[in-house]
């Protein structure tokens, strides 16, 4: 099924009673983590609703620091080309702009069991079951996080500077990523208002490969302009380092999956697990100038399965959107109609679909590396030769990281 944005005036209704059913689930509901994970939604959005400044009005104020307004301005300029060359229609979003007092305004829990890469779902109105938990504040996430271990799962924790409500509210600009580098501001906007046009419910690696890939692609087309050369530069040079490290981590999830596949005993596997990642994390120090020079320290630090799901939902099915959209010769209007018969689909065969559109990506360029392979002497000598799916080389839409 794919949720399709309504008209702002029914938009308006819609979320307040969206608002009045999240209520009634939680009443209805017992458990009280249920409770306590949607209260803090709820009131959470609210702080944010509440805090919301109008755009045109900081600018034009002379109480607003030069620098947030040339950031507000470039916005707006973001938004503008979204609706005139990706067709994304941006309505009221982005028309404000909240102050947050701290750099990430929702933590997102990971969870996966320790011998699988199979995410841990949740499940919630509207927009159905998700691979991840969000929180308003870090500390209900760790301790969420914690429960979960105690449990026997792989977990990871990772802070987001923006987030999606589809529509249902007038998101904001927010303090936590108006100040990012151009075109990672470009990136980010451009990610979110994709959620805008399509989503699929049930299927979040779905939803968010598909504006991972709209914002690559929408990036690329920004920047090709004489004036945001340097720009141009700047994102290209850490886009190659993040390639790089994207390359070591599919080579480690080609590793693990095998590893999970096999008829060892689990204890074996177990200790198999932490050798191959150490390996992992000793090709990342003998490559680390390669590899973002520090940038990363903090993935090579909390690597688990949980992480890999993380980086999956994100990127996984982007090679399968760029073949999509080669096959409709990057036609905008066709591409989004084409996105849309794969989400009517029935989930396996969309799956499939997806399969098969990303072997062609990779057939139809095996030499389409943005970047050289990781190769590491800790590989070769365990019979490891870096070699990554190509898949993962394509371009990402998110993961930062540093």
């Amino acid at each position: 099924m794919i949720v399709v944005p309504f008209s702002m005036r029914t938009r308006r209704v819609l979320s307040g009673l969206l608002g009045i059913g999240l209520v009634v689930s939680i009443v209805s509901i017992p458990a009280c983590s249920t409770i306590g994970f949607y209260s803090q939604a709820i009131f959470g959005q609210i702080r944010i609703l509440r805090s919301r400044a109008p755009v045109a009005e900081l600018v034009e104020s002379t109480d607003t620091d030069d620098g947030l307004r040339q950031r507000l301005v470039l916005s707006q300029e973001i938004l503008a080309f979204a609706e005139s060359n990706l067709l994304l229609a941006t309505e009221s979003r982005y028309r404000t702009y909240v102050a947050l007092e701290r750099s990430r305004v929702v933590w997102n829990l990971f969870a996966a069991p320790p011998l699988s890469l199979e995410a841990k779902r949740w499940c919630y109105p509207v927009v159905g079951c998700t691979p991840y938990r969000g929180y308003f504040a870090e500390t209900d996430a760790l301790e969420s996080a914690e429960r979960l271990t105690a449990d026997g799962l792989d977990t990871y924790v990772g802070g987001v500077a923006a987030y999606s409500t589809l529509g249902w509210f007038r998101d904001p600009l927010l303090s936590s990523f108006i100040f990012w580098p151009d075109a990672n501001l470009a990136r980010l906007l451009i990610h979110e208002l994709a959620h805008g046009r399509i989503w699929v419910k049930d299927d979040a690696p779905f939803n968010e490969s598909f504006a991972s890939f709209v914002a690559l692609e929408g990036v690329r087309v920004w920047l090709e302009t004489p004036e945001k050369s340097a720009e141009r530069a700047r994102y290209r040079a850490a886009e190659e380092d993040w390639q790089r490290m994207v390359g070591l981590l599919g080579s480690l999830k080609v590793q693990l999956q095998t590893l999970y596949a096999s008829e060892i005993p689990d204890s074996g596997k177990r200790e198999q697990k932490k050798q191959i990642i150490e390996r992992v994390r000793a090709c990342y120090l003998e490559r680390r100038s390669r590899l973002g020079d520090g940038r990363f320290d903090t993935v090579l630090a909390q690597l688990n399965n949980a992480y890999l799901v993380s980086l999956s939902t994100y990127d996984d099915g982007v090679p399968a959107f760029a073949r999509l959209f080669a096959r409709v010769g990057g036609d905008w209007e066709q591409f989004y109609r084409e996105v849309e018969i794969l989400g009517a689909m029935q989930p396996g065969r969309r799956e499939a679909r997806l399969n098969e559109l990303r072997d062609e990506q990779i057939t139809a360029n095996p030499d389409d590396r943005s970047t050289d392979e990781v190769q590491c002497k800790s590989f070769a000598r365990h019979g490891f030769d870096g070699e990554s799916p190509g898949a993962e080389h394509d371009q990402v839409g998110r993961g930062r990281h540093g």
